[in-house]
């Protein structure tokens, strides 16, 4: 009974969190899309939008960290993108090129982080796609910033947006992920607990035909 109650708690906890990360994959990706489309008409607006959010993220990845160092790597990581977010507001105050820098070591801080979050955690907290998204998403980002077609300031907001699609899209891939695993979980529990539910009963027959 107590497994039983388990594995459905289990599956309640699961079918609620998997949507609610699917939401939550799917207002990044839109957030980062938009940003990207209006990062070349108001850079220094929607570079700061996509910098907040990505810092927010990289909080929340603080907080879920299993260790000290790991949670310290990230928070850095998050103050570097609030600073990154404060600074495109005063983009006239601010070396564009200093900014530009600071957001390479960031998408590489970044990149390093997930990577060596993938090697430490277990199946359900990384899709294996999800590196190769962000490893496709850095060499993008890279490319865009070092590309001479538009504005300096208009590329920072471009890598920034860009940043926030790969969040989002590696949410994404960890829901998928998340019901994956949930489904083959309930799917072996099944068994189990027909078999736990078969001995119960010939237990309480057997000992009713003693008695």
């Amino acid at each position: 009974m107590r497994e039983h109650s388990e594995v459905a708690t289990r599956a309640l906890c699961g079918a609620g969190a998997i949507p609610g990360a699917c939401l939550a994959g799917v207002v990044t990706l839109l957030l980062g899309g938009a940003c990207l489309a209006y990062a070349f008409v108001v850079p220094g607006l929607f570079a700061a939008v996509a910098a907040a959010v990505v810092a927010a993220e990289r909080l929340l990845c603080a907080a879920r960290s299993s260790t000290t160092k790991a949670a310290v790597i990230w928070t850095c990581v998050a103050f570097g993108w609030i600073v990154v977010a404060s600074s495109t507001l005063h983009a006239p105050l601010v070396s564009v090129r200093l900014l530009q820098w600071l957001v390479v070591l960031l998408v590489v801080a970044s990149l390093a982080g997930r990577l060596w979050t993938r090697l430490a955690a277990s199946s359900l907290e990384w899709a294996p796609s999800g590196l190769w998204v962000a490893c496709v998403g850095a060499v993008a980002q890279v490319a865009t910033l070092l590309s001479a077609t538009a504005a300096p300031l208009a590329r920072v907001a471009a890598v920034v947006s860009i940043e926030l699609i790969v969040i989002g899209v590696v949410r994404l891939l960890q829901a998928g992920r998340y019901r994956h695993e949930a489904g083959e979980s309930v799917t072996h529990a099944v068994p189990r607990l027909s078999a736990t539910a078969n001995v119960t009963r010939g237990t309480i027959e057997l000992e009713t035909a003693i008695a």
